[in-house]
Parts: structure tokens; sequence; C-alpha cells
């Protein structure tokens, strides 16, 4: 009997011995750790544009294509201070 912390077993669940005797083709590494979720990936797409333009807010913006309400509310949602950016992007 395998037992997992998960709904579904995955080869590190499996103990060693068996992996290494096993012809079987479906024993694989569970890949759903390496997809991020919806949000992450706007934050970061944000985060990277922003920085982009070295914090500059309206450039940014503008690059976006969206208005500046909603360029705000997606500051405010995702928590991201465009003056640090731009802090840190005079640091490097």
């Amino acid at each position: 009997m395998i037992f997992s912390q998960n709904r579904i077993i995955t080869k590190k669940d499996i103990p060693e011995n068996i992996i290494e005797n096993s012809n079987y083709p479906y024993i694989v590494e569970d890949k759903r750790k390496e997809i991020l979720k919806i949000d992450e990936i706007k934050r970061k797409y944000l985060e990277e544009v922003i920085e982009k333009f070295d914090g500059n807010v309206k450039e940014a913006q503008r690059f976006l294509g969206i208005s500046k309400s909603t360029f705000y509310r997606l500051l405010k949602k995702y928590n991201i201070n465009p003056e640090k950016i731009r802090k840190s992007n005079e640091m490097k």
C-alpha cells in the first residue's frame, strides 16, 4: 500500500526500490508545482512592465493600453509599489 499527502500519488511517494525495479512508463514526476496561478502571472507581468519603464507609471500605463484608474487598481490589487521598483533600478 502507498500513502500520499496529496490526492494524487506521485513518484516521490513511491519507494525507490519499486521505481528502480519497474518498467512501468506511468511513473512520472508531478509537474503541477511549476504552474503559476493567473494572478501571480499578472502580478509578475505588471512588475516587469513597470521595471521596463524604470518605475515610470505613465509610460507603463500607456504601454499596457489601460486607463489610469485601471492601472492604479491593479497596483493596489497586487500590492505593487512603482517607487520601490524605480529605486531598485537606480541601485543596479
